[in-house]
């Protein structure tokens, strides 16, 4: 399989699909309708994405991706809110290793999603604008004959 857009952009929704998943091992039953939706919400995004990515028109590949973006976003923002909601109501009571497995694999899902948001969102963009085109900025040079110069020629006379 070679690296293309268009596996590159398969892999990243797998990726997600499968942290969106990894989330139901999460032991937070305060917030699992919230966790479920926002779950429910990302999976059926990727599945959007994956089959716009192999079989939708160039015309809404672009709009495809922004929905994407968006319920990713959704989705991110509803790990952060649980994370933050179980260090609030129950703090450091717990063992270590709940601790860990309720604040820190959350966050680490967050920053991949995000990371492999960023990629995406690139994509977004040179879809939707082009690839950016930079111009070269001809700088001129100050005139030879500047008040400067005729001040050092007086100083030498």
């Amino acid at each position: 399989m070679s690296l293309n857009k268009q596996n590159v952009r398969t892999l990243i929704g797998l990726v997600v699909m499968g942290l969106s998943l990894s989330t139901c091992l999460l032991s937070n039953r305060s917030q699992s309708v919230f966790l479920g939706l926002s779950r429910a919400l990302q999976v059926f995004a990727t599945i959007i994405m994956i089959f716009g990515i192999r079989k939708a028109y160039s015309d809404h590949k672009p709009k495809i991706l922004l929905f994407w973006l968006v319920i990713s976003s959704f989705f991110c923002t509803a790990l952060i809110y649980i994370t933050i909601d179980y260090l609030a109501y129950n703090g450091f009571r717990y063992y270590r290793f709940e601790l860990y497995w309720a604040t820190v694999a959350p966050s680490l899902a967050v920053a991949a999603v995000l990371y492999l948001m960023n990629i995406i969102y690139k994509e977004y963009v040179e879809l939707t604008h082009g690839t950016p085109q930079f111009e070269e900025v001809k700088l001129k040079p100050p005139p030879y004959e500047s008040d400067l110069h005729k001040f050092l020629v007086s100083l030498n006379e």
